[in-house]
């Protein structure tokens, strides 16, 4: 039986009406929209300044650059599964990670900080082995700086570049564990050592390795780099800070526009892409026609995407893992009251699963994630689509304006969806 979803033109029109308003309001910036299945774009939307404020800049449209952040990590997941595909890794054999990344495997775990004068980092040996599914479902024990003051002190102390802000090469990744490996489920570094994996099982660069095996078989531009042309085309970032109580405000961004004139000595397979909305949703559409064997992963590969990959809920691993997870998620577009009081979220090796229907439509069993900016995604395998609800903007804090646009077009989709079976 042939499912084929479609979209009502109601629908489309309030969705219209939707970003419409949003742009009017001031509240976000410039957002895109869209909804696709897994061969054909349902619909599609971009509005407003591409710089913000300066509307003599002109609008954004399907050719706009973006930095997409996190989306990368879904990118590096399906490598990893390629590979595995190719028999040239497994997920669960921990001889993996010892044999390609000995320089994470070397890693302490960061416990706490002395009350000495000055305080000393307190680093205890690993006991765990690390598997590569663990770095996939973030419960291989690495953490963001960012999110760990502990971590940020060590860098700060030791003089380690955080790769963000400059590139350090794979010195920017080597920082102790701060959690036992198997124990937590903690957001961090870990895809950019499953990017790094890549490297050094394949001998390519990451870049390359991308473009070779799912951007060119997609037809897709999303790099690492961005061209000089990309760059005229790039959508500013804005950032709300807390002295202009909200209001929003261009600024730099998290870094800028990466050239092929200056190389990155370690690319991120975690948060370094850069390119359109549109061809995004181009790979997650790859992505989703794996299912029946037409994408860039086997079957078997994608039916991993839309599983657990953490321990049973009813082991104290996998109860702590997941509150971890809700924890990580409030801060986030795409959960309701009911994921974050029932713990109804899980992790697989690529995307967050929400275990029951979302409050706004979409189905069970649907994985999403999303970027720094504000460039938040889902596939939903039950209804056979994708949708895609982005911006520009970087915070610290729940960015509730940006929360309600993505809740109210998510809504808006599926109230409008229809799936027409066929024999």
């Amino acid at each position: 039986m042939t499912r084929t979803p479609s979209l009502t033109p109601a629908s489309k029109r309030a969705i219209d009406a939707l970003l419409e308003a949003a742009v009017t309001s001031r509240e976000v910036n410039a957002p895109t929209a869209v909804v696709a299945t897994a061969d054909e774009i349902l619909y599609f939307s971009a509005r407003g300044e591409r710089v913000y404020g300066k509307p003599e800049l002109g609008t954004i449209d399907d050719q706009t650059v973006l930095q997409l952040f996190s989306c990368t990590k879904l990118i590096t997941s399906v490598a990893v599964l390629q590979l595995v595909d190719a028999g040239k890794l497994t997920l669960d054999d921990p001889a993996v990670v010892d044999k390609y990344l000995p320089d994470l495997t070397s890693q302490p775990i960061l416990q706490k900080w002395t009350k000495d004068d000055p305080p000393q980092p307190v680093l205890v040996p690993r006991r765990n082995p690390i598997t590569v599914r663990q770095l996939l479902s973030h419960t291989g024990g690495v953490g963001y700086p960012f999110l760990s003051p502990e971590l940020q002190r060590y860098l700060d102390a030791n003089g380690i570049p955080y790769f963000m802000k400059t590139d350090g090469g794979t010195r920017a990744f080597k920082v102790p564990l701060i959690a036992e490996p198997g124990t937590r489920w903690a957001y961090g570094l870990s895809l950019d050592w499953a990017g790094i994996l890549v490297e050094r099982v394949t001998g390519l660069k990451l870049d390359a390795y991308f473009k070779q095996h799912i951007f060119d078989p997609l037809g897709l531009k999303l790099d690492f780099y961005a061209t000089p042309e990309q760059r005229k085309r790039w959508q500013a970032p804005t950032v709300r800070p807390k002295s202009l109580k909200g209001k929003l405000v261009v600024w730099r961004g998290l870094r800028d526009l990466p050239s092929r004139d200056q190389p990155i000595a370690q690319l991120a397979g975690g948060a370094g892409i850069v390119g359109t909305a549109k061809d995004y949703v181009g790979f997650l559409q790859g992505v989703l026609r794996s299912r029946d064997g037409r994408g860039i992963i086997s079957p078997a590969g994608y039916a991993e995407l839309f599983k657990s990959s953490l321990p049973a809920s009813t082991t104290p691993e996998g109860e702590q893992m997941r509150n971890d997870l809700r924890v990580m998620c409030t801060f986030l577009s795409f959960v309701d009251d009911a994921m974050l009081e029932d713990n109804g979220l899980d992790h697989s090796v690529g995307l967050v699963i929400n275990t029951s229907d979302s409050a706004w439509g979409r189905k069970a069993g649907s994985g999403t994630w999303g970027g720094a900016a504000k460039t938040d995604y889902w596939i939903d395998p039950t209804s056979g689509i994708i949708a895609y609800c982005g911006v520009q903007i970087n915070t610290d804090t729940p960015d509730l304006p940006f929360h309600e646009l993505h809740q109210k077009f998510e809504r808006a989709v599926y109230d409008g969806l229809q799936i027409k079976s066929t024999l």
